[in-house]
């Protein structure tokens, strides 16, 4: 049932945004608010709280969050109270972004490297993917001293290790399956 309420919520969350042009501004809210809500327990117990009633709830998040978020994000994180669901929220916005990015033709690159990569390595990784998915790219880069050296790209659920610590995984795999 909850992978169910999930899809309707994101289905929900974006045709609102898409249909009032502010689908951006709508995530961006939800995500200052699930930050606030995680980083807070009280506040977390405090809205799940089954004896509080929900014009108390619906006070304090006034309260908190009037001068911040949409009345549109208000809406829809009372609307997650009433019916019991604001722990999928964290959910909610992940599956949201994926299907913004999507509508807008964007995909989401990760690349680790052992090292800081240069602008212009970025840049040139960045142009490769886009023109062998006709995508635009979105790429967060890291570093992961473990891989030792090369990359490491994930694509969605795709993953390309050209790192020295996977090719050294891999061939020890070969050795010890002979």
């Amino acid at each position: 049932m909850k992978k169910n309420n999930l899809k309707n919520y994101v289905q929900a969350l974006v045709e609102s945004g898409r249909e009032s042009e502010s689908l951006d501004q709508l995530i961006a809210d939800l995500e200052d608010v699930e930050k606030k809500i995680s980083g807070n327990p009280s506040l977390k117990i405090f809205l799940g709280e089954a004896s509080i009633s929900i014009s108390e709830k619906k006070q304090a998040l006034r309260s908190i969050f009037q001068d911040y978020i949409g009345e549109k994000s208000y809406n829809f994180i009372l609307l997650l109270i009433r019916n019991r669901n604001l722990g999928l929220l964290k959910s909610i916005l992940a599956k949201s972004k994926k299907e913004k990015h999507l509508l807008e033709n964007v995909l989401e690159i990760k690349v680790e490297s052992s090292v800081e990569m240069l602008k212009e390595e970025q840049a040139k990784i960045s142009e490769l993917i886009e023109k062998k998915t006709g995508k635009k790219i979105i790429l967060h880069t890291d570093i992961n001293h473990e891989l030792v050296g090369g990359l490491r790209i994930e694509i969605s659920d795709l993953i390309l290790d050209a790192s020295l610590r996977g090719r050294l995984e891999r061939l020890q795999q070969k050795i010890s399956q002979l």
